[in-house]
């Protein structure tokens, strides 16, 4: 068993209570795969197996929410917990899982009030231990930096990757995004909108307006495409288009 200082003792004189912390980036954000909620909590069952032979009864906190937001139904509950004054200890990887800079701390001296320790492993911080506000304070303001890097080389990648053709979101009326698509070079023309391109151009072309070329898809029910937010399609300075703007040079 690995030495911890001072040692981890359960109130109840029998059972250590613990509470474990996790947190991942809200799924389809930008984020962070779901199952590191599930790798989280295996590290830190395992933390507690190797510093704490007794019996032990943990309580998981664990959701998919913004580190930035203060009213996430688990950080609630949690705070609720320890408010009980049941419980020895509070576990996470890192205080960034549980809030986001001063917060974090301000949810570490309520723990306190309540003689509930808080450990976060990656930060080495251990409020059972001398010192510990000021190595939480460091902590929570390296994490709140490394968000900020984060963010911005996710921006510059994707940016990047966007203006050379790596990067596909939504598709005009016209396209096939399969799926895996990855890049530009993998959409394909949908065989079935050819005809429907090929009359719309015609009738430009004849000297049709804009505004009559959207009557004529609107009276033929062709669909305004799967991101579109509109039904119908309508024109604005010089382009038919449902809610984007729909040049003729992409069509084509």
């Amino acid at each position: 068993m690995m030495f911890l200082d001072p040692p981890l003792a359960p109130k109840n004189g029998h059972t250590l209570q613990v509470i474990t912390i996790c947190r991942a980036s809200s799924p389809g954000e930008g984020k962070q795969d779901i199952r590191s909620l599930g790798d989280q909590e295996q590290l830190l069952r395992q933390w507690l197996e190797e510093h704490y032979k007794e019996p032990t009864e943990i309580t998981v906190f664990a959701d998919s929410g913004s580190g930035e937001r203060l009213d996430r139904q688990e950080t609630i509950d949690a705070h609720s917990a320890i408010e009980t004054g049941r419980f020895d200890l509070v576990l996470a990887e890192d205080l960034g899982r549980i809030m986001r800079r001063t917060q974090a701390l301000d949810f570490c001296e309520n723990a306190e009030d309540y003689s509930t320790r808080v450990i976060s492993l990656n930060d080495s911080d251990d409020s059972g231990r001398e010192g510990w506000r000021m190595s939480a304070f460091f902590a929570a303001m390296r994490h709140e930096l490394y968000k900020a890097d984060t963010g911005k080389r996710i921006r510059r990648t994707l940016r990047n990757r966007f203006e050379s053709g790596g990067v596909v979101q939504t598709v005009i009326f016209g396209y096939i995004k399969p799926p895996g698509t990855e890049d530009d070079s993998q959409l394909q023309k949908d065989p079935e909108a050819e005809t429907i391109y090929d009359e719309w151009f015609t009738r430009l072309e004849n000297g049709e307006t804009f505004s009559a070329i959207a009557d004529w898809l609107n009276e033929n029910e062709v669909p305004t495409g799967p991101h579109s937010r509109r039904s119908t399609w309508f024109h604005t300075w010089g382009h038919v288009t449902p809610t984007y703007t729909l040049e003729q040079s992409e069509a084509r």
